[in-house]
């Protein structure tokens, strides 16, 4: 998608003042980082772009806002150590674009840790003596890797955006993140659902409809468990928010105490996953 065909390409004046009717909440601040986010999702064709801030001391980068379609938006970092070894924190410690197969470096994969299947590239957001923080897309690993024209792209979307944050901070407005990052859909960047996969979740073709029947899940699972007064309340929940979605065939709920494992309920075809996870040590190689 061209940039100039964007829904939203009328929405921020090329000085960077946003309209309220646009439907952006905040201000000129925002409409901004909508603008930035919406650009970067699409031409780099990705399921999430996200512009990272320096906070006010400058220790540490926040999520400021992040743009695209669930269940991808969900998964970046609200928040980051400068030297910590995401991709968004090496661009800005590194002054140029950096390159992330594994969004969450910190996970031990030794541990049982799940595969995640998005690659990340970012660029830092600095110029003329300013740094604001980086540019982060969030791209699925079945699309293949960055090549020099992404690069390139995501640059230019970058330097754009230094302007318009540099114009903003001369007029007084504060350019820093918020306590949580603003998540905002990006239509079109949800992925197409595979034909193999048994389970339906949403209307194939139609973008967010995956991603928004997942979170609805999700949601009432959340809703039930603030309700829940017994271990059999919680495993209902499960079983019906989350085993039937996911087409698991067992369920298992463990507490963990004195250094093990032990399971509390379990439903489905369990009876091999129990005798796994009951009294298993919690220092072992198991996901669980």
């Amino acid at each position: 998608m061209d940039d100039r065909s964007a829904p939203d390409a009328e929405d921020t004046r090329p000085d960077g003042r946003g309209h309220e009717s646009a439907g952006v909440p905040g201000g000129e601040l925002t409409a901004v980082l909508y603008r930035a986010v919406h650009q970067t999702a699409h031409r780099l064709q990705a399921a999430a772009a996200a512009v990272y801030l320096l906070t006010p001391d400058g220790g540490e980068l926040r999520a400021a806002m992040i743009g695209g379609s669930p269940p991808s938006v969900l998964t970046l970092p609200g928040r980051m150590p400068l030297d910590s070894p995401y991709a968004s924190a090496r661009a800005l410690a590194s002054g140029g674009p950096a390159l992330l197969a594994d969004p969450d470096p910190l996970a031990d994969p030794r541990h049982g840790a799940l595969a995640y299947s998005y690659t990340v590239a970012s660029v830092p957001l600095e110029g003329e003596g300013r740094r604001f923080g980086s540019l982060t897309v969030l791209r699925a690993e079945n699309r293949g890797g960055y090549d020099e024209a992404d690069f390139r792209r995501l640059t230019r979307i970058g330097d754009r955006l230094v302007g318009l944050l540099s114009g903003l901070q001369d007029r007084g407005v504060a350019v820093v993140p918020g306590t949580l990052p603003v998540l905002v859909p990006v239509f079109g960047t949800e992925p197409q659902a595979e034909h193999a996969d048994p389970v339906v979740r949403g209307v194939p073709g139609v973008p967010g409809s995956t991603g928004m029947t997942l979170l609805y899940a999700l949601q009432r699972l959340t809703d039930m468990l603030n309700r829940a007064t017994t271990v059999e309340h919680v495993v209902g929940a499960a079983e019906l928010c989350l085993t039937a979605p996911l087409g698991a065939r067992a369920l298992a709920l463990a507490s963990a105490a004195e250094g093990r494992l032990w399971v509390l309920g379990h439903s489905g075809d369990s009876s091999a996953l129990v005798g796994e996870l009951h009294g298993a040590a919690l220092h072992g190689g198991t996901p669980a």
